[in-house]
């Protein structure tokens, strides 16, 4: 069995060698057509980047251990021999073309993958022998892909797939939509931030219509939020209670808010006099 492997192996190798041989054999005898300045800058800018690793753009990582290369970046898929490659595309994006430059020792297939109803494309890759390098072209109906394919003995790239900025943006722009949204959740109408502000206060005693919907300070001032309705009636009298004494304090009404100049632990609101009278304690709560 050891045997019959090797020879496989070595078929195998010698075929790639053959085929290899068969090519320069073939072409030995054509001379190359003379290059002017124009052309052999052109080539030299392409082969810098195409095969010059120090220009190539690292790729990041993405889901599932997969390789994320920036559009454009032409990068360089390393495959090994019995193993799969990979090649995923944007999520939508619909294959119109594909070719490789050696057809004969690669295996090169799309297939198809979906969520959410959302076709994705994918190129599988294989190559058939080891030490093989080609180009590989990919159209779609958004773009093309410029790929250099390397096979290897053992190490390979099982999942590539590419960053776009139409995503990037995308990503960004619900961020920015997601931050808003937190933002105005937490602000007051009267631009103030919630999450700085303190509501621990309790409000107790009667319940006329004028009765406040919630207190909260700043740490400099105390604000009193009263219902819409007191603008039809008679506005309380605001009073603070300090040493079991009812104290008047500067305060004025700012919309429906009253805006107290200090921070109080006790006071209360006050309308009529004697069985009519309405009377609102609020309390702040003790830390």
């Amino acid at each position: 069995m050891k045997h019959l492997i090797l020879g496989l192996l070595m078929s195998a190798v010698a075929g790639s060698a053959f085929a290899d041989k068969m090519a320069d054999d073939y072409f030995k005898d054509v001379p190359n057509p003379p290059l002017n300045r124009q052309e052999n800058t052109g080539l030299r800018y392409s082969h810098d980047f195409s095969y010059d690793g120090r220009m190539a753009t690292p790729p990041g990582l993405g889901e599932q251990g997969r390789l994320m290369f920036p559009l454009g970046s032409n990068p360089s898929i390393v495959c090994a021999v019995l193993q799969v490659c990979d090649i995923a595309l944007q999520p939508g994006e619909q294959l119109n073309s594909l070719n490789a430059g050696d057809t004969a020792r690669w295996d090169i297939q799309p297939a198809i993958s979906g969520k959410d109803g959302v076709p994705q494309m994918h190129i599988l890759i294989k190559p058939f022998d080891v030490g093989l390098q080609t180009t590989l072209f990919i159209a779609t109906d958004r773009r093309t892909y410029h790929l250099r394919l390397k096979s290897h003995r053992s190490r390979f790239m099982p999942a590539v797939g590419f960053i776009y900025p139409e995503d990037q943006q995308a990503a960004l722009q619900r961020a920015r939509q997601e931050a808003a949204w937190k933002t105005a959740s937490n602000v007051l109408p009267s631009g103030q931030q919630i999450d700085k502000l303190d509501f621990e206060y309790n409000i107790s005693g009667d319940s006329p219509s004028w009765k406040p919907l919630r207190v909260y300070n700043d740490g400099t001032r105390t604000y009193i939020q009263m219902p819409a309705s007191m603008a039809q009636g008679e506005a309380p009298t605001l009073l603070i209670v300090r040493d079991g004494e009812d104290t008047l304090v500067n305060y004025r009404l700012d919309g429906d808010r009253f805006v107290v100049d200090t921070i109080f632990d006790k006071a209360v609101l006050l309308t009529g006099v004697g069985r009519h009278q309405s009377k609102v304690v609020i309390t702040r709560k003790q830390p």
